[in-house]
C-alpha cells in the first residue's frame, strides 16, 4: 500500500508512413496529476503536509524501423508542488532512448 494518489489522462495514436505498415510509427503523450491520500501521512520521498505533490507530462515515439528493428523514445518531466522542500522541489527531467533488434 501507499499514500500516493495518481490519476493519468493520455492519448496514443499511429502515424501512417507506409500504407502496407499503418503501425510503423506510433506516438503518445501521458498526463499524470499526484497527490497523497492522508497528508500527514508521508510518500517515499520528503513532502509537506500539502495533498497536491505534483504533476508529469511524459512523450513517447515508438517506430518500426525494419521487421526487425525498432526505435524507442521517451521523454517525462515532472514538476513538484510549490511546498515540497528541497533538494526535490526542482523541476525533473527523464530521456531514454533505445533499439531493439529482436531475431
Amino acid at each position: 500500500m501507499t499514500n500516493l494518489l495518481m490519476a493519468r489522462v493520455g492519448a496514443n495514436t499511429a502515424i501512417p508512413l507506409d500504407s502496407g505498415q499503418p503501425d510503423d510509427l506510433r506516438v503518445g503523450v501521458d498526463f499524470f496529476v499526484f497527490g497523497k491520500t492522508t497528508t500527514r501521512a508521508p510518500i517515499s520521498a520528503p513532502s509537506t503536509n500539502d495533498r497536491f505533490v505534483g504533476w508529469e507530462c511524459d512523450l513517447k515515439l515508438d517506430w518500426r524501423i525494419t521487421s526487425d528493428v525498432s526505435f524507442n523514445f521517451r521523454y517525462g518531466l515532472f514538476v513538484p508542488n510549490g511546498g515540497v522542500p528541497e533538494p526535490i522541489d526542482q523541476v525533473r527531467q527523464f530521456v531514454y532512448g533505445g533499439i531493439s533488434y529482436a531475431f
